[in-house]
């Protein structure tokens, strides 16, 4: 087969061509550290390099997003902390003002350390986060949670809303507890009633806090206890309820005995007098505000009688009854609250781990060999070495150098 001049020319050329660009590309894949470089390079890698960096970046994202999870629970968990411990402060001043040897003066005085308490208590709902934001407020989080109402009591100004973070491609967590949900849905009582003492009582007596002792027997309801005179000296009590009726009909009264009907029991301690009554409600639900402020009251109220002392006495064993309710709610949250930092920790290593192993997946696939790229560039530098130097040699052969 002839072959041109011209074609001696093209062939060497497209030689030296395709050795300069295999060089280049090894030179390229040497600097960046990188085998694939673009998708022509290898397909099926690239769709493999895509992947895992996509995966990368989102696991990446569901870490950042559990730290500022971490964040907020953390301040959370301190702050439930402190309002335990203040809370913890408060029981204790309420026992110390059922002491028999304490005076107004003393019971104000425990009345002064417990407002304080109060105040805490409330700037400690009002908590903002590291990101300015009120921790307590649900999704309103530049609405202040809680505020003093003209009456003195405290409303609630957010809602019930909990933001969720989501830490993996199937976890999400709630990165908060509304206010309302922790300061506020909380029930008084024992939880299924309460047991309180007729204002105009004139005797000593003071109900316990009761309890429902037979679920199926229990039928919820308003029951009032009136203290009655049996005759003879003896004192008695009839039990009825706003709908069960009456329950109960001259019984005898035994000082500290338990009460017992319908699945709850209790007992009414000191010395009731014949006309005193006492009464059961269903619990509902009362703020811990609310709790405290009560016990305030009952340790601002002048007592001159043992009637009197008997009233405070009772007003001091429901707010203790109602705090110890409160205490067992946050307590809750609290331990939630724990779990949920030891679901973002563990979930944190995981995601780490997961972030490894792709890094380890995407550089087999992705990364060079340098030993064999190399050996690769000093190949082909020896190609294009080759491919000039035979290309000098073909340019100078012509059939008029053998003519001459």
């Amino acid at each position: 087969m002839r072959i041109s001049t011209n074609q001696f020319y093209q062939s060497g050329l497209n030689s030296i061509l395709d050795q300069q660009s295999g060089l280049n590309r090894t030179q390229q894949q040497i600097a960046t550290g990188q085998r694939v470089q673009k998708p022509s390079d290898d397909p099926i890698a690239t769709i493999s390099i895509i992947n895992l960096e996509q995966e990368i970046s989102l696991t990446n994202r569901y870490i950042a997003n559990g730290d500022i999870g971490t964040s907020n629970l953390g301040v959370e968990e301190t702050v439930l902390q402190s309002f335990t411990d203040i809370l913890q402060r408060v029981r204790e001043l309420i026992l110390s003002g059922g002491n028999a040897t304490y005076g107004d003066n003393e019971r104000n005085s425990l009345a002064v350390e417990m407002d304080e308490l109060l105040s805490q208590m409330v700037g400690l709902a009002n908590q903002k986060s590291s990101a300015g934001d009120y921790m307590f407020s649900g999704n309103k989080i530049n609405v202040e949670p809680f505020t003093k109402t003209a009456a003195g009591s405290y409303q609630y100004n957010g809602d019930q809303g909990v933001r969720n973070i989501q830490i993996s491609t199937s976890t999400r967590i709630a990165m908060n507890d509304s206010g309302y949900e922790i300061f506020q849905n909380m029930l008084n009582g024992n939880g299924d009633f309460v047991g309180a003492q007729n204002l105009s009582n004139t005797g000593t007596g003071v109900i316990n806090e009761g309890s429902v002792v037979d679920n199926s027997a229990y039928i919820p309801d308003t029951y009032t206890i009136d203290l009655v005179d049996l005759g003879g000296g003896v004192l008695g009590y009839d039990v009825t309820g706003a709908t069960s009726g009456a329950v109960i009909t001259s019984a005898t009264f035994v000082e500290g005995g338990d009460i017992a009907f319908n699945g709850v029991s209790f007992n009414i301690s000191g010395a009731p007098a014949i006309g005193d009554s006492f009464s059961l409600t269903p619990s509902s639900r009362q703020d811990i505000f609310t709790t405290v402020q009560n016990a305030l009251a009952a340790l601002t109220t002048s007592v001159s009688t043992p009637a009197q002392n008997a009233q405070m006495n009772n007003a001091l064993q429901r707010a203790l009854i109602d705090l110890d309710q409160g205490m067992e709610h946050i307590g809750t949250i609290h331990a939630e609250v724990g779990t949920r930092l030891n679901v973002l920790d563990s979930q944190k290593l995981i995601n780490i781990d997961f972030i490894i192993n792709s890094r380890i997946t995407l550089s087999s696939v992705r990364d060079l060999d340098m030993a064999e790229a190399i050996t690769d560039l000093n190949l082909r530098k020896i190609g294009l070495e080759a491919a000039q130097a035979s290309f000098v040699r073909i340019q100078n052969l012509s059939l008029f150098n053998f003519l001459r």
